[in-house]
């Protein structure tokens, strides 16, 4: 027999934004080591 694991809404809606957030700045934070394979440098890049 398994017992679940309950997440509230408001438990859920607080911590998944930050959770994706951190997640995407990790994999952005790994990528940027890849500059020479880019296919706009950083000053072509939109400010």
């Amino acid at each position: 027999m398994m017992m679940g694991f309950s997440v509230s809404d408001e438990l859920l809606g607080t911590v998944a934004p930050i959770v994706v957030y951190w997640l995407y700045s990790g994999i952005y934070v790994a990528l940027s080591s890849l500059e020479s394979y880019r296919l706009h440098s950083k000053a072509e890049e939109p400010s």
